[in-house]
């Protein structure tokens, strides 16, 4: 099983997270993690992430595993081995892969996902609605503005195939 989460969002919180361990150099919080997630923390406070300009920026001086990071997060779990960059040519795999999921579901429509589990293993669904308290949502000010066609445009290298897989799981469960 598993939860797909819409992948702007998906991306936009991860570099949010991630701005925030390099925010104070410090901290404890920064010194918990390894020095791949520092140094790119650190970094990613060079680059304005409010413009178009600034992402490209950002995506264009990432190197090596940095770029994992944040390169079609998503999509490399449906696939056998790490690639340095997901490319078309990988999503055939991704594809074939989706067979292998007994359930997917969404991190928007949580609540269905459970419903949805719950029947196909044949278990009383508990709750009717998901009144979970969301701990770990930002209350800092959005990086981007979600709807600017031109910071969709600049960040789309790193969500292209992620797009995709979230369309194909979409367009099986309403198919």
């Amino acid at each position: 099983i598993t939860i797909l989460r819409e992948p702007v969002s998906h991306l936009h919180s991860h570099l949010n997270w991630l701005k925030k361990v390099g925010n104070d150099p410090a901290s404890d919080y920064f010194r918990r993690h390894n020095d791949i997630i520092q140094r790119v923390a650190l970094k990613m406070n060079r680059f304005d992430f409010s413009t178009a300009t600034g992402i490209r920026e950002f995506i264009e001086n990432l190197e090596g595993m940095e770029f994992d990071l944040f390169d079609n997060c998503q999509s490399r779990f449906f696939l056998t081995k790490r690639p340095d960059k997901v490319l078309e040519y990988h999503f055939e795999e991704i594809r074939k892969n989706l067979s292998s999921f007994y359930c997917i579901g969404f991190t928007e429509k949580y609540d269905e996902f459970i419903s949805e589990f719950c029947n196909k293993i044949n278990v009383p669904v508990l709750t009717q609605k998901n009144e979970q308290k969301h701990l770990n949502k930002s209350k800092r000010k959005p990086l981007f503005q979600f709807n600017d066609p031109e910071i969709l445009d600049s960040i789309n290298p790193l969500i292209e195939s992620d797009l995709k897989l979230y369309s194909l799981v979409q367009s099986q469960k309403n198919g």
